[in-house]
């Protein structure tokens, strides 16, 4: 059934247009082709074995070949854009592993200058300019927060994340968000909460059931995907609200939920949700900061430790964000 709905989704044309290529450039386009050509080679070469020219091996064969030469040029044909994609990606990804690094470098040194003077050691000043500092600063630090974004996608595409799996008590981790995050949420009106529940049983996280809520991964990436999610949620809720953090441990899995009383996601948008650089259209509204990169980044990693995400949500009053992950056997 499932098939049969991404067989009905395909549209071949939009999807050569939106990787703005020809169509004799686009591989979706030429499999279709391929296989109509294959199903018109059945076809006529039973049409022709049903007729007199069915008992000539010459004419059998003529067509034979006529129909592999056709599906060879074909072939070449998408093998020669399939290169030229995989090509186009490796350059997009040198360049944006040079433009980052080269941006990082600049971007921090102003960073560091703005804590001096903000820190007043190198002298006295007044509250106007100090005003304006704090301004700069926001948007350093805004900036430095998309360079690694940018450079944490790609090294996820190329498969160099993950260098440090250990166990790692998922609780410390969504405690040191929390804590983290308080004065953010404090300073956009969001009461922030941390909970936990065993096996169905709700009870108050603390560190007599914290060893329930180890599992296999590596510390700094678990922290980023907490911290995505429970950042989205601060951001989107309008004047005022809530976002509550809970861990669960269900069987064999730990379960973290992030929940907020914000704009929640359009229907319409539910599924592009942890596209790369997809932003909601309501949530560009509320929030003009972001790069759309955060549930990319929380997806790809969480599938790549054996766990899922998803989420439901309804529009107007909220989501509920939530990812399973293995726990650790021993």
């Amino acid at each position: 059934m499932n098939i049969m709905k991404k067989i009905i989704n395909i549209n071949v044309f939009a999807q050569c247009r939106s990787s703005k290529l020809s169509l004799w450039q686009c591989p979706s386009f030429l499999f279709i082709i391929m296989g109509l050509v294959n199903i018109a080679a059945m076809l006529g070469t039973y049409a022709i074995t049903s007729t007199k020219y069915g008992n000539e091996p010459e004419v059998v064969a003529f067509i034979v070949v006529l129909v592999s030469l056709v599906l060879f040029i074909i072939g070449v044909l998408i093998v020669e854009n399939f290169n030229k994609v995989v090509e186009a990606n490796r350059l997009k990804s040198e360049f944006v592993s040079i433009v980052s690094h080269q941006l990082r470098s600049p971007i921090s040194s102003i960073s560091w200058t703005l804590d001096l003077i903000l820190g007043k050691r190198l002298g006295e000043v007044n509250d106007k300019v100090l005003d304006y500092l704090e301004s700069a600063k926001v948007s350093t630090k805004r900036m430095i927060a998309l360079v690694n974004d940018i450079l944490n996608v790609k090294h996820i595409e190329e498969g160099r994340f993950g260098s440090n799996i250990k166990p790692v008590n998922i609780g410390e981790v969504a405690e040191k968000v929390f804590s983290d995050l308080k004065s953010f949420a404090m300073a956009n009106n969001v009461e922030l909460l941390l909970e936990g529940s065993v096996d169905g049983d709700f009870e108050r996280y603390n560190e007599n059931t914290d060893h329930r809520f180890v599992i296999e991964a590596d510390y700094e990436e678990i922290k980023m995907i907490i911290q995505n999610l429970v950042e989205n949620g601060i951001k989107y809720i309008k004047n005022s609200g809530c976002v509550k953090i809970k861990l669960s441990r269900m069987g064999n899995f730990v379960k973290i939920t992030v929940k907020d009383n914000g704009v929640g996601v359009p229907e319409a948008d539910r599924k592009y949700i942890f596209q790369k650089f997809f932003r909601a259209s309501n949530a560009r509204s509320v929030q003009t900061e972001g790069t759309g990169l955060g549930l990319f980044i929380a997806k790809i990693m969480v599938e790549k430790l054996g766990g899922k995400i998803d989420f439901t949500s309804k529009e107007g009053e909220g989501s509920v964000f939530w990812f399973t992950l293995p726990a650790n056997k021993k």
